[in-house]
């Protein structure tokens, strides 16, 4: 048997060995288990990261001209333990060590060391007060506007802070839980980066300004950083136009050229870019690690300030023209640094010419004449007396443009009235500003209105719904037995027009755009095919030109933003009509009117499918495009009524009785509307119906009037004359323009006279010189 003195000698060794095991296994926790977390928090004392800024890609037109790109800028920066309030008790603390010496610092107590550093504390609140004050005066800015952006990184700062807590606070409960301890209190000290790293007050400064701040940052060390960012210009934003007159109505005709200055050429289509960073913006690609505050990805978003495209292709090719940061990495304990290069963002090339682009825009300035409400719009009576209208001669109008090479597809120029950058400093009475946000030429929507017709006509062709040779005759108004419904343009007995079209076949029914005969089409469809060859057209659904892109909706979701549809009535509606008896939606259909509507880029791609015999290929704005010129479907459109169809579209052009022929002026004289030499048109106009337009003449943001107008069409094909073969498809809407041919019609011809000039055509046209600023 054991002794008494041997049992507690093992007893003794048994304790010693629970003890001894207990104390291996914290120490194994402590330096395996949560040895990285320890390492990662010891790593952000002895490191010190600078990053360096990326270059975005640049967005180049079809012919290498830079439409926007980065140029070198700074950013001032200020660190923060300045921007925390901290930095004088540092530099007191600092003070107090160094006069006192290490060893007699050591010695000293906690509240001894706090009163040495409070003795020297107010010399540097007064060295901080001097710091702030230059820096206000460096940057031209006041003291409160300083603090304000201090707070702004404070609370940011101190959000981060606080969420990293919370998940550590998380991270020791589950161990402990694990273990069945007590969690230990996150120490209230913890820190991550970017309370060590300065953060930027002032942006984009000019090289002036850098070397204000350089001094500062010279002569107060560790205070402030000039650090190198980048800012995007735009070379072509501003053009300055000469533009020749000879060709114009002969209201505005003149011998000699008009000076133009452009501002925000192609700015909808390039689009923007902000600084200010969204919350789905850092859920998509964050800069940092959310649960451990490290770099995630050095082409992620900094949730302080960063360049995001905001609008246009800088919105749509956000992450091909992004790039990625370079860091320099500085180990504060050896001295040794690493390096990692930015990576420059892709470049994009466009289908847009801007110097077509810019022509384009100019034909659409009301400085050139075009876009306003004129009296040969109008006209005159048989007295010469001057007809009126719901505008006053004078009123511009905005709109939009669009451009299509029928071969590739691509988008040749897309243009947007008023511009971003018109509409920013727009104080014109007369101009209205509402909408300028939008890509009208991709997102703007509106009824069709007559310029539908041929298309339609070709449908019901092919389907077999009519004959190519139907002939029909206008009698003033479809339905038998009403005549105040569903009538012809030209049948208004109440205004003293009971004129007919008579029986007509379809290239004299184009040409006229007598409603009857087209009213007829769609009424031989019928209600559901005539949406459908709308819906086979295009309508209903974007066209995919490149600019669309998709954001989270309210509530869950995503929505489409960047190009519209359009609108058509889906099954429900359709049902509806169909049980309701209603007799006039369908026949209004077949003239673009009634639950229908498209943007131009729609109307400008469905003729350059009437021009390829029904062979569909999508639109774009992007060179290297995938499906350039790829035939997307084939809707196998009848080869006669094609034919026919341009054969219309070419007498509504060519002949005097086409509506797009001819205007008349004061004295009787007709000219003509789109002879350019050398030139072969085919074209419709059209005037679709349009919701009121509201104007606010007393400036209080209540409409006090509401006009009942309508909106101008000219939508058409062009190509060289003696090739009988189409080119390019062109489409041009007035908003509350009026007549098509009349208003719509002149600024299309001078779009035609573009594509002479830059070379798309080989006809005969008057010369001009556009250039942009630093191009």
């Amino acid at each position: 048997m054991l002794g008494i003195f041997h049992r507690r000698l093992l007893l003794l060794l048994a304790v010693f060995a629970i003890v001894s095991l207990l104390l291996a296994t914290q120490l194994a926790r402590l330096a395996i288990v949560e040895g990285a977390d320890h390492a990662r928090q010891t790593e952000t004392f002895l490191r010190r990261r600078t990053f360096l800024p990326f270059v975005r890609g640049r967005v180049l037109d079809r012919n290498g001209q830079v439409l926007a790109e980065d140029r070198a800028s700074w950013d001032v920066q200020v660190e923060y333990a300045m921007i925390a309030g901290r930095w004088a008790a540092e530099k007191a603390r600092l003070e107090a060590r160094k006069e006192l010496g290490v060893n007699a610092w050591v010695r000293l107590s906690r509240d001894q060391r706090a009163a040495e550093a409070e003795r020297r504390l107010a010399g540097w609140n007064a060295k901080a007060e001097a710091i702030y004050a230059e820096i206000c005066s460096a940057g031209g800015i006041d003291r409160a506007e300083l603090e304000r952006r201090f707070d702004e990184i404070r609370l940011r700062v101190g959000q981060r802070v606080e969420a990293y807590r919370e998940r550590l606070r998380k991270v020791e409960e589950a161990k402990a839980l694990a273990r069945g301890e007590t969690p230990e209190p996150v120490p209230e000290d913890e820190t991550i980066s970017e309370q060590e790293e300065p953060h930027t007050i002032l942006a984009d400064v000019d090289d002036d300004t850098k070397v204000r701040f350089e001094l500062i940052a010279d002569n107060e060390p560790n205070t402030i950083v000039v650090a190198p960012a980048t800012r995007r210009v735009r070379p072509w934003n501003d053009v300055d136009l000469s533009v020749d007159r000879s060709s114009l109505p002969k209201p505005l005709r003149s011998d000699r050229p008009l000076a133009m200055r452009l501002s925000g050429v192609a700015d909808h289509v390039i689009g923007s870019t902000r600084t200010r960073v969204f919350s789905e913006d850092l859920k998509r690609r964050p800069f940092l690690d959310e649960r451990s505050g490290d770099v995630a990805d050095l082409g992620g978003y900094r949730a302080d300030r960063d360049v995001v495209g905001a609008t246009g292709v800088e919105r749509a090719l956000e992450d091909r023209l992004r790039g990625v940061r370079g860091m320099v990495e500085r180990n504060l304990e050896t001295g040794e640094s690493s390096r990692k290069e930015p990576i420059v963002g892709e470049d994009v090339r466009l289908t847009i010419d801007v110097k077509l682009q810019s022509w384009v825009q100019a034909a659409l300035e009301p400085k050139l004449g075009l876009a306003k409400i004129q009296q040969w719009q109008r006209g005159w009576d048989a007295d010469g007396e001057a007809k009126p209208g719901p505008l006053p001669v004078g009123w511009e109008l905005n709109g939009s443009a669009i451009v299509i090479e029928i071969e590739t597809g691509d988008i040749l120029a897309m243009v947007t009235t008023p511009t971003l950058s018109e509409a920013d400093g727009m104080t014109a009475e007369r101009r209205r500003n509402e909408g300028a946000d939008v890509n009208k030429p991709v997102e703007g929507v509106y009824p069709p209105g007559s310029i539908v017709k041929p298309l339609l006509f070709a449908g019901a062709v092919t389907q077999g719904a009519v004959p190519a040779d139907l002939t029909v005759e206008c009698k003033g108004h479809f339905f038998e037995n009403v005549t105040t419904s569903a009538r012809c343009w030209i049948w208004r007995p109440e205004e003293g027009r009971s004129s007919t079209h008579g029986p007509l076949q379809v290239e004299e029914a184009i040409a006229r755009s007598c409603n009857i005969y087209f009213y007829t089409v769609a009424s031989r469809l019928g209600l559901p095919s005539v949406v459908e060859w709308y819906r086979r057209y295009g309508v209903g659904s974007p066209l995919g030109v490149g600019l669309g892109y998709s954001t989270d909706r309210e509530g869950g979701g995503i929505r489409i933003e960047g190009e519209s549809g359009g609108a058509l009535p889906d099954e429900a509606e359709l049902s509806r009509i169909q049980a309701a008896g209603d007799r006039s939606a369908p026949v209004f259909l077949g003239i673009g009117q009634g639950p229908v509507a498209w943007t131009p880029a729609h109307a400008a791609n469905a003729y350059a499918t009437l021009a390829r015999r029904g062979v569909v290929i999508r639109p774009g704005v992007f060179l290297d495009r995938t499906d350039r010129g790829q035939a997307l479907t084939n809707l196998h459109l009848a080869p006669i009524a094609v034919s026919k169809a341009l054969e219309g579209l070419r007498q509504s052009v060519s002949e005097r009785h086409g509506t797009g022929n001819h205007l008349t002026l004061e004295d009787g004289v007709q000219e003509p509307l789109t002879a350019v030499p050398g030139v072969q048109v085919w074209a419709k106009t059209g005037t679709a119906q349009a919701p009121p337009l509201k104007i606010d003449n007393n400036k209080d943001h209540v409409a006090d009037v509401r006009v009942r107008t309508d909106h101008a069409w000219f939508v058409g094909l062009v190509g060289n004359e003696g090739e009988h073969r189409p080119r390019y498809a062109l489409a041009v809407l007035l908003e509350y323009g009026g007549s098509g041919g009349k208003t719509a019609g002149p600024i299309a011809a001078e779009i035609i006279r573009a594509l002479v000039r830059e070379g798309y055509l080989s006809g005969r046209a008057a010369a001009g010189h556009a250039q942009g600023e630093g191009s």
